[in-house]
């Protein structure tokens, strides 16, 4: 089987890594922060002038109101002409989607975050995971990561989802030296292990 190949190309002003994967084993491809050009400079200050402008607008929208001392998300019904829903900093929500799936079998529903949401605001999905064999209603789980409420109004779009293929496999135990006999580039490290080489 021919192995997949992922085009990519630097913008100009930019010096950065190329996309690598950090070991063989290493399922994703690791991006890295590139150096601190004239370019990236402009651009990282244009993204967190547009940051700060969000974070304003959604304490402007809210204009007066109060803040509940619980921080728990929640519905305010004064704001014209809509309601909306508040989740405050550092909080998160479970909204009820309205939707039920049937998910095909050998196939699993995957939640991931909305490039603007997340990044202008702070707004990260939680669990991420939809069985094959739920038949309930669908929640999402969203964290405000961010200094300041999220103000969300009905029908705004809140995560994207993708649809996966499962593969059916079994665990099966075994002595942990036929693992640690495995001689991997890895070996043991972890938790930023891959970073100090």
């Amino acid at each position: 089987m021919e192995k997949l190949s992922i085009k990519f190309a630097i913008e100009d002003g930019y010096n950065v890594i190329a996309p690598e994967r950090k070991t063989e084993g290493s399922a994703g491809w690791d991006f890295h922060i590139p150096e601190f050009t004239s370019s990236f400079i402009q651009a990282f200050e244009a993204n967190t002038q547009k940051i700060a402008k969000k974070e304003e607008e959604a304490c402007d929208k809210l204009r007066q109101l109060e803040w509940p001392s619980n921080k728990f998300p929640y519905i305010e019904a004064s704001t014209d002409p809509d309601p909306v829903l508040v989740i405050p900093p550092q909080s998160r929500a479970i909204i009820p989607s309205g939707i039920r799936l049937s998910i095909p079998e050998g196939y699993v529903v995957e939640a991931a975050n909305r490039g603007g949401l997340s990044s202008l605001y702070g707004l990260v999905h939680g669990a991420c995971i939809i069985d094959q064999d739920y038949t309930g209603m669908v929640f999402l789980s969203v964290i405000n990561t961010g200094n300041t409420p999220v103000v969300l109004a009905e029908n705004q779009s809140l995560i994207q989802v993708l649809v996966r293929k499962v593969e059916d496999c079994n665990f099966t135990q075994i002595d942990i030296s036929e693992i640690t006999a495995r001689n991997t580039e890895r070996g043991e490290g972890c938790l930023g292990h891959t970073d100090k080489k």
